[in-house]
């Protein structure tokens, strides 16, 4: 076991904490505590509430979330001086994977109540740790995303597509893209909510919204037609952008997506006739026909 002050040497050289001065480091120090897991031991599941994050310092550690089905789909892998939970530190939330020990590992915890003690007496420390946990905020949002959409896939052409994936940023209100603009790539929600409107016969119409985990934009690039509607944000949103190449090469590391690809294409066309014909504006003919040649029509 790491001296305590090796401890906390390592870990603020493996963290978002820059240097602290000594007063911090002593307030630091006495809230790391160092814990062991066994081959095949859990360290957090999804869905649990958090309230510590971890540095790893020895061994490997497996990261999973759980696709459509339910499948749990191994992600990431974590190796020591990777550290996981952070978001626990800053917020009362659930965890968004679960954590396992692929062999024997440890690690360094620190608690929600030991951050915010030393936050408290050393504010840049705060600004430094929330950028880094929204980069890795992201990562793992991707990483659910595309889980869903693809299933399980070799954690190496993971890490390889997320390297090669363009991230795209909309305040709310601002296009993605416009009607007949060209359909050269396509995009997955990672936050936010997009909405889309076309034209029908003049008037401007709503034709649905997508969320999180969803694709927009796979019929003009599967066809090659322009954009048949538009696409803006309802609130800030982040997106990734698939270009056809990149698009083309996933699809046949995961087939799974050409299954996604279909359902959402019939989706929106669904959603586009309910708009369309509207069932007030539907018409209906009525035929008033005599049972029998004594019943008079008038």
């Amino acid at each position: 076991m790491k001296p305590p002050t090796e401890l906390l040497a390592y870990f603020t050289a493996n963290t978002p904490f820059g240097d602290l001065d000594e007063a911090i480091w002593q307030d630091l120090e006495k809230e790391l505590e160092q814990i062991t897991l066994n081959k095949g031991e859990f360290l957090c599941r999804q869905g649990e509430k958090g309230d510590s994050m971890y540095l790893l310092t020895g061994g490997r550690l497996g990261v999973s979330v759980q696709d459509a089905a339910g499948k749990r789909v191994e992600v990431s892998e974590l190796a020591p001086g990777d550290f996981v939970g952070e978001m626990a530190l800053l917020a009362d939330q659930t965890r968004t994977a679960t954590v396992h020990a692929l062999e024997d590992a440890e690690l360094i915890k620190l608690s929600r109540d030991g951050f915010e003690q030393a936050a408290a007496r050393h504010p840049t420390l705060l600004a430094d740790f929330m950028q880094a946990v929204v980069e890795r905020r992201r990562s793992v949002q991707l990483a659910s995303a595309l889980a869903r959409l693809c299933g399980e896939m070799d954690t190496a052409a993971f890490r390889e597509l997320q390297t090669r994936l363009k991230w795209r940023h909309l305040a709310g209100g601002e296009t993605l893209f416009r009607a007949g603009d060209p359909g050269d790539a396509l995009y997955i929600v990672i936050t936010g909510r997009l909405s889309f409107a076309g034209d029908d016969n003049g008037r401007t119409t709503t034709r649905g919204e997508i969320g999180p985990g969803e694709m927009v934009g796979e019929f003009s690039l599967l066809t090659g037609e322009p954009r048949s509607a538009t696409a803006y944000a309802i609130r800030d949103t982040d997106l990734v952008e698939l270009s056809r190449p990149l698009f083309e090469e996933l699809t046949r590391q995961c087939p799974q997506l050409m299954f996604h690809l279909a359902r959402n294409i019939i989706s929106h066309g669904r959603q586009t006739l309910s708009v369309t014909h509207p069932a007030s504006q539907r018409v209906f003919s009525l035929v008033v026909a005599p049972t029998a040649p004594s019943v008079p029509l008038n």
